[in-house]
């Protein structure tokens, strides 16, 4: 984070963000009380970076961050955001869609693609100057990581795979790119890194298995079939 960034968003009328955190948002975050006063002043832009399908108003309602426009996909999540559960109105909802969807192409190559979301609990907060969340220690003994890593290993989904001329491809979210060497896959899985790009996974895969991650309405909209694998649905 730059001191140009900084006097940029001290400067700015409006900042413009796909993702709402105050840690990713606010260059100042740690120390940014001084700051208080102008940055509150800040309208802040939404334009998501997923399909919104949980309940995230406890995140982005009006009475914690007070959003002054949301960029809607659809009709659904609008309605959902004017509800009085995140307690915005119509003028603060923009229903535009998203233009990647326009970029989507299916070009299947007998790939089975896992791809879970994240766990903000396995995250002891953000380093913005590094631009990655700091992974706990305990990390390798969660459930989520070895109920991913029993899915991904699984001697019954390999040998089918193989079976049937599928290759298997795990994708861990972009939050695990600097822990990438944390996943243990056997040889016959092949790993994503910061190498991908998320429109060629929902290009190049037949079968997409997910957790919650809302990257399940790109593959839908390709009219692909897709697994949902929630293990931790009450945690």
């Amino acid at each position: 984070l730059s001191w140009r960034h900084k006097l940029a968003v001290l400067l700015s009328d409006q900042i413009i963000s796909a993702y709402s955190h105050v840690e990713v948002t606010n260059p100042f975050y740690g120390y940014h009380f001084p700051y208080k006063d102008i940055l509150s002043e800040k309208s802040f832009v939404f334009l998501q970076h997923g399909v919104t399908y949980n309940d995230i108003s406890k995140s982005i309602g009006k009475y914690k961050r007070n959003i002054k426009l949301i960029v809607a996909s659809s009709p659904a999540e609008k309605e959902a955001f004017i509800s009085p559960r995140y307690g915005y109105t119509e003028k603060n909802i923009c229903l535009a869609g998203f233009p990647r969807y326009d970029f989507l192409k299916s070009s299947p190559k007998r790939i089975i693609s896992i791809a879970p979301t994240w766990r903000r609990y396995l995250f002891n907060g953000f380093i913005p100057k590094e631009d990655r969340w700091v992974l706990k220690p305990e990390f390798n003994n969660s459930n989520f990581y070895k109920s991913i890593m029993y899915l991904v290993n699984n001697e019954r989904l390999i040998s089918a795979a193989q079976k049937y001329n599928y290759s298997i491809y795990f994708v861990p979210h972009s939050v695990f790119f600097p822990y990438i060497d944390q996943f243990e896959v056997r040889k016959e899985v092949n790993m994503f890194g910061t190498e991908v790009r998320y429109r060629d996974i929902f290009n190049y895969s037949d079968l997409l298995i997910t957790d919650y991650s809302s990257i399940a309405f790109d593959f839908a909209y390709l009219r692909k079939p897709l697994i949902y694998a929630q293990f931790d649905k009450d945690e």
